[in-house]
């Protein structure tokens, strides 16, 4: 395995959380390996139990797929790609059961990025117990550690996934630290 690269063939399973019998994958296309120049260094596969059928691409990633965040609507997820060399990474809102339809971009910004960190997305668990972003309507929730010259001020925020604005639920105050948990 090339530094910094992953391995050749399919690697990092999960579950597809609305489709509990149905296991997602990645695939590099670049042979692993970032140095490589290609249009898109993987594709991410579906296959469905008893899992000895043609597994359907449902993505290609400019830059290295790291997963989904799935949500209890099995038309939205959060699709996560990284350019390690750049320390970059981008998020996308997509329907993997339309793969031809390209997702919506929400976030595209430096991983060592602290005080312009939208947060992260707030779980929660279905009955099966698989783990899923917490939606109330078209809206889910963010939570982050607030980073600022002045310190951290945790925060929570509500976003809407129609419009990909954030609304501030919660934030610290400058004389306390508290954080949603």
């Amino acid at each position: 395995v090339p530094v910094h690269g992953v391995p050749e063939g399919p690697r990092g399973f999960d579950w597809r959380a609305t489709d509990p019998a149905t296991l997602v994958y990645a695939e590099a296309l670049d042979k692993g390996d970032w140095k490589v120049s290609v249009p898109h260094r993987d594709r991410v596969l579906m296959l469905k139990a008893p899992f000895n059928g043609k597994p359907v691409e449902i993505a290609r990633t400019a830059q290295r797929f790291e997963g989904y965040a799935w949500t209890a609507d099995p038309a939205v997820a959060f699709q996560y790609e990284n350019d390690e060399n750049r320390h970059w990474v981008q998020t996308r809102i997509v329907d993997v059961d339309q793969p031809k339809k390209e997702g919506r971009l929400l976030w595209d910004m430096s991983s060592d990025e602290l005080y312009g960190d939208p947060g992260n997305l707030v779980f929660t668990r279905l009955p099966t117990g698989a783990q899923v972003v917490r939606q109330d309507g078209n809206h889910v929730f963010l939570s982050g550690r607030g980073a600022s010259p002045q310190g951290d001020r945790p925060f929570l925020d509500r976003l809407d996934l129609g419009s990909l604005k954030s609304e501030r639920l919660f934030r610290s105050s400058a004389d306390a630290y508290e954080q949603f948990l």
